[in-house]
């Protein structure tokens, strides 16, 4: 078979070969800079949407062609200087960086198809992005030599502008030859060893730019492994959540007592770290997580969470390794510490992995002074500050008396109603003489606060009392007995049993007590504004 060397074109179009090469390597690094992106912000909150969003914006095949066309340009270019007895070290470094890019993204895009079905070790995606942020870093420094070459710039260390001069085209160029497609042995391997000897030579010729490149690679090499050992074990402050594969975890606040809701000290001799977390379920099913795995650590000692979380009701619920529900779940880690440890508190969570996540506490103190806050009706309360965070609750209306009538309409068929009315009166088996208390109010609980609290009557029986002052004598009553309608069930008001006699009272109140902070909230008072009470809705 008759074939024409084709040195004299790749020659001729030295330049352009590496313009287009040039094209190719910038559509790269835009393109591994995007995978780059999503693999960033998939760490920061995993979410099949982001996969699925990236997976339908992401042309993988084009990618792959581009690897693979500059695999041959480099190959082409690379034949033509080892012809040309010129330095290609360059270029065979190229084709490896390429080749390696070409696996690199296969099995990327294997594994960011398994994202859309279930999660993955999170030190998997981490090393994908890793890998593709050196494979962006030596393209990049491959654009910059591969720009040189296109503009024919005279780098003067290297002298390439000499080099390519002194590349030119002869007849010996264009002349035909014989392909000869048997292969001899012995030849192979000289041609191989006159190879690696020019290699060698060029690397004495090329020597500060490979050591340039080879430096750089190190240097990035060493930054990953620092932060990534740096990533592995994590000192945090609370409120900033961190993404660890199936579950996202983050400390919402964090509170130092030693009393219960009922504002008694539990002992003496300890005190409490109360730890409110956000744990987050990445996935699509129930998970369970060992609560052994969270311990807090004071100086050299280390605590488990609590069995116990009766006494501390009113700040959230005790994480018993209850089911983890898909997307958010609060919970309370309670640690019993001695009084005389020290008071620097660090939260611990360790994965099974080996990745340890290290927040540093800063507990708000619940037994401090008492501070004291008064509403009048109408007023809406912002518990800001207290374990209730942004939590809020108003009255708009409310009614005491013996006894309360309902008007509603009765219905026995089809459009067949007639006016009716409901008694509301408390419980005739009650020890006492009781009156009836509705209230028309709105109560708003923070979704980061997770309390035991359902409706209005559990919040005013969980930190509320009912209160008021006549002749001089204050009497106050702690619970809030629920009176609820059998026929009237359309009306804006809750019912309640309290304390007979507030009829006449120069205040009346209701008390929130909060741990150290306390809203009375005066439904009545004589000395802010008078106002009549109701007796009939």
């Amino acid at each position: 078979m008759i074939l024409r060397k084709p040195y004299a074109f790749f020659i001729r179009y030295f330049n352009l070969i590496h313009i287009l090469m040039l094209v190719f390597l910038v559509f790269n690094i835009y393109n591994l800079s995007s995978m780059y992106s999503f693999l960033n912000e998939y760490l920061l909150v995993t979410q099949v949407s982001l996969v699925r969003d990236f997976i339908s914006n992401y042309n993988i095949f084009l990618v792959f062609l581009n690897q693979i066309i500059l695999v041959v340009l480099s190959s082409i270019i690379m034949s033509v200087m080892i012809f040309k007895k010129k330095p290609a070290l360059f270029y065979f470094i190229s084709i490896i960086v390429f080749i390696f890019t070409i696996f690199l993204l296969i099995f990327s895009s294997d594994n960011i198809n398994i994202l859309l079905i279930r999660t993955i070790d999170v030190r998997i995606i981490r090393a994908i992005r890793d890998l593709i942020l050196g494979s962006i870093i030596m393209q990049a420094l491959l654009s910059a030599f591969v720009f040189a070459r296109a503009t024919g710039f005279d780098v003067k260390k290297f002298n390439f502008g000499k080099d390519l001069k002194e590349i030119e085209t002869t007849e010996e160029d264009r002349e035909e030859f014989e392909v000869d497609i048997t292969i001899d042995k012995h030849s192979f391997q000289r041609k191989v060893k006159n190879n690696l000897r020019n290699l060698v030579v060029a690397y004495k010729e090329n020597k500060y730019l490979i050591n340039i490149v080879f430096l750089a690679f190190i240097i990035i090499m060493s930054f990953n492994f620092i932060f990534n050992y740096f990533e592995k074990n994590k000192n945090i402050r609370e409120n900033i959540s961190i993404n660890l594969g199936e579950i996202s975890f983050k400390v919402l606040s964090s509170y130092d007592t030693k009393k219960d809701y009922k504002n008694q000290v539990i002992d003496d001799d300890y005190r409490y770290i109360i730890v409110r977390v956000n744990i987050q379920n990445n996935t699509q099913r129930r998970l369970k997580i060992n609560r052994d795995d969270f311990n807090l650590t004071s100086g050299n000692t280390n605590f488990k969470i609590a069995s116990d979380g009766s006494n501390f009701v009113d700040i959230g619920i005790l994480y018993k390794s209850q089911d983890l529900n898909p997307g958010n779940n609060i919970f309370l880690l309670i640690y019993k510490i001695p009084e005389k440890l020290s008071s620097n508190y660090n939260l611990n969570y360790f994965q099974s992995n080996g990745t340890n996540v290290r927040v540093k506490l800063e507990p708000n103190n619940l037994d401090g002074d008492e501070i004291v806050k008064e509403y009048q009706l109408g007023e809406k309360i912002d518990f800001s500050g207290s374990v209730l965070n942004e939590s809020s609750f108003s009255i708009s209306r409310y009614i005491i008396s013996e006894t309360l009538v309902l008007d509603y309409k009765f219905c026995y068929a089809t459009n067949k109603c007639y006016d009716s009315f409901e008694i509301i009166k408390p419980s005739l088996y009650s020890s006492r003489k009781n009156d009836v208390l509705a209230l028309s109010s709105e109560l708003k609980i923070n979704p980061n606060v997770s309390i035991p609290v359902n409706n209005t009557e559990d919040f005013l029986n969980l930190y509320g009392n009912f209160s008021y002052e006549i002749n001089e004598v204050f009497k106050q009553e702690y619970s809030f007995k629920s009176i609820i309608p059998n026929n009237a069930e359309e009306t804006d008001f809750n019912f309640f049993e309290v304390l007979n006699g507030s009829k006449g009272a120069l205040k009346i109140s209701i008390e929130f007590k909060v741990r150290n902070y306390k809203y009375i909230y005066y439904l009545f008072d004589m000395d802010y504004l008078s106002r009549p009470i109701d007796e009939n809705i």
